[in-house]
């Protein structure tokens, strides 16, 4: 028996039909939910998961980095550390990337950062793997770390910065629907009623993606103006 149908409402869009707000949450991650691989814990199969990255800015990869222990992130971390914007002309800026800048940054933060120190790991398995120059500090820095000799900083818990990515995608999804479909986003209901919040919960749901419950889909969308803590080492820079 399928877990999910897709609604049959043609004119979902202008009636405000939940359902139809759920497929659109659960279409965003072009992911089918009555795969197999839905079905147990663990990654997606191969055709969930290239049918994730085909997607239009897929929120797929920011659910998979807010998990532990967060190799996606470090992974992402890596590239992001040494980028840098360049004003080509008034108005046109392009996005670069500096290794040796990258490893700086990460080295300066990996002493009290585990994600820094995992993203600095991955720097160096990197330009080894594609033969690439390896930036002096991270080559000495490296032969420690490999060696036992500088050892990973130890991780209290969750790591809050993990959530930023994943919490800014739910909080699109929420807009979307509110845009789209017309729902409030929320409801004095205990249970969401028929929510823009509760719709992505939902859809979450199906997708067994985490968080899936309403009350903390709709703490996500009322903090999503408070200020997010950045690690400092991916913290944007203008141009060098």
């Amino acid at each position: 028996m399928k877990r999910y149908e897709p609604c049959e409402c043609e004119m979902g869009r202008f009636k405000k039909c939940f359902r139809c707000a759920v497929d659109f949450v659960i279409n965003r991650f072009g992911v089918d939910p009555n795969c197999d691989c839905r079905t147990m814990p663990g990654p997606l199969c191969i055709r969930c998961e290239c049918g994730g990255l085909e997607q239009d800015c897929p929120p797929l990869p920011a659910f998979q980095a807010a998990e532990p222990p967060y190799s996606e992130l470090a992974s992402l971390y890596a590239g992001y550390a040494g980028s840098y914007t360049v004003q080509k002309a008034e108005g046109i800026f392009m996005f670069c990337s500096n290794t040796e800048k990258a490893a700086l940054r990460l080295l300066a933060s990996a002493r009290t950062d585990p994600l820094a120190y995992d993203a600095a790991v991955y720097l160096l398995a990197d330009c080894v793997r594609f033969n690439f120059d390896v930036p002096k500090p991270l080559r000495e820095w490296g032969f420690f770390a490999l060696t036992g000799q500088i050892k990973r900083p130890k991780q209290g818990g969750k790591y809050p910065p993990a959530l930023i990515w994943r919490d800014q995608a739910i909080v699109s999804m929420i807009n979307d629907v509110v845009q789209y479909f017309g729902l409030k986003a929320t409801s004095a209901a205990v249970d969401g009623g028929e929510s823009a919040c509760k719709a992505v919960a939902e859809g979450l749901r199906l997708m067994r993606l985490q968080p899936d419950s309403y009350p903390t889909i709709k703490r996500i969308w009322q903090s999503r103006k408070k200020q997010k803590i950045v690690p400092i080492f991916i913290r944007p820079e203008q141009s060098l």
